[in-house]
């Protein structure tokens, strides 16, 4: 009877160590398992997709990766599957999926032993019952240079899964087409554009074609011309000095792949040069043989002008300064006492500007006296200056120099010949 006891102990003891995890099992849980079936409830834009997985005894979440190619890319939230040791029966909606279009998925398991993934399945979404063809609008060009342009337009897919390109070519050939892009299965319009490689002063046209099961729609034909680009631009100043309010002529020449017809603007930086350049006047465009001609009238004050191609890219020719002189008045009257008095009015007004008398000596100029001018009104000064008078014949001027602040140049009266005395 002892000996039966003690073999019922035995057995006991062995049923309680295989019905209870060791230690080494509860610390060290094997990986999850997981098993994707067909997918179920296929509509035009949701699925459903069941399965099983497996926690093998530990904390275990699941979720469902899924795209349109086996990179999937998108996945669903994740779900708690328990730490139970059987596998257990799931099922994850999918949404937002696009009609007619095949899609790859997996169910995903992980815990703290590692991760489990089921094989990859495909499913392919419900297809419109009545596709409806879509709709297709050619827009303007943006961006038009001589080399470049976008095209835009826009696309209604109608509800089912839809592609673009654009047609485009030279005169009213349309021969050149973009590759197919995807503009999905929206019920509204959506814009779309493309960037085209062109060659400069060429006439374009093109339009967009969308497609789908339904049937495909071509936007209106539209036409635009690439300008020209400018390969040379020069330009001079008929004179690089010229007396306050007048004027100077701007030639030069510019031509656009050895062609003119240049469309061009005359801009100018008035002193002190500080400022941007700002147009004067309308544009022109260029002769036929490049050659063109501004008239800058009246110059008030010193300037740096340019011409700048209205090309694509634009093209500057290179800035050139032109300086404003004073006028100065030249008056020279005999006073008693065998004297000369020589006094003028200057334009425009130059506060601070030295008048120096000078008589002509062997060819050149010699200063013989110099005052600060005075003013003489808002808009003029003047100046008054009184010398011996010679008794050979004299050749004389006044020379003006205002301060460099002014925005003026040197300015030179015109030259007066002074007799000499009579001997008596």
């Amino acid at each position: 009877m002892r000996h039966g006891l003690i073999s019922a102990l035995a057995l006991v003891a062995a049923l309680l160590l295989h019905a209870t995890p060791t230690a080494a099992q509860v610390t060290n849980p094997a990986p999850p398992a997981a098993t994707a079936a067909a997918a179920t409830d296929l509509t035009l834009t949701t699925a459903t997709i069941p399965g099983t997985v497996d926690p093998n005894g530990a904390p275990t979440t699941y979720r469902v990766e899924y795209g349109t190619t086996t990179s999937y890319g998108l996945q669903t939230t994740i779900r708690d599957a328990g730490d139970g040791a059987d596998p257990v029966t799931v099922s994850v909606p999918l949404t937002g999926l696009t009609s007619d279009t095949t899609y790859h998925y997996r169910l995903v398991a992980t815990n703290a032993a590692g991760i489990g993934r089921s094989a990859d399945r495909t499913l392919r979404t419900a297809r419109p019952a009545t596709a409806q063809a879509p709709a297709a609008s050619t827009g303007a060009v943006q961006g038009l240079t001589a080399t470049a342009v976008t095209v835009t337009g826009t696309v209604n897919p109608r509800g089912t899964a839809t592609r673009y390109r654009f047609e485009y070519g030279t005169g009213t050939g349309l021969n050149r087409r973009l590759a197919y892009q995807d503009a999905g299965n929206a019920t509204t319009a959506l814009p779309v554009s493309a960037a085209l490689s062109l060659a400069p002063n060429t006439r374009y046209s093109y339009r967009v074609v969308a497609t789908n099961a339904g049937g495909t729609a071509r936007g209106a034909r539209r036409t635009f011309t690439t300008p020209r680009a400018a390969a040379l631009l020069t330009m001079a100043l008929a004179s690089n000095r010229v007396v306050h309010g007048a004027g100077v002529a701007v030639t030069g020449r510019a031509t656009s792949g050895g062609a003119g017809r240049v469309t061009l603007a005359l801009e100018r930086q008035l002193f002190p040069f500080t400022g941007p350049f700002q147009q004067v006047g309308s544009t022109r465009r260029s002769a036929r043989d490049g050659s063109y001609s501004f008239t800058v009238s009246p110059l008030l004050i010193s300037a740096r002008l340019r011409v700048v191609a209205r090309t694509s890219p634009p093209v500057t020719s290179v800035a050139r300064t032109v300086r404003t002189t004073p006028g100065v008045g030249l008056t020279i009257k005999r006073r008693p006492a065998r004297r000369l008095r020589f006094s003028g009015l200057i334009r425009p007004a130059v506060r601070g500007a030295r008048a120096s008398l000078q008589r002509r000596v062997r060819g050149r100029f010699v200063t013989l006296r110099r005052v600060t001018v005075r003013p003489a009104g808002t808009a003029r000064s003047s100046y008054r200056m009184t010398l011996r008078a010679r008794r050979s014949a004299s050749v004389y001027r006044v020379l003006v120099v205002p301060p460099r602040s002014s925005g003026h140049a040197r300015g030179a009266s015109r030259v007066q010949r002074v007799a000499g005395l009579r001997r008596r």
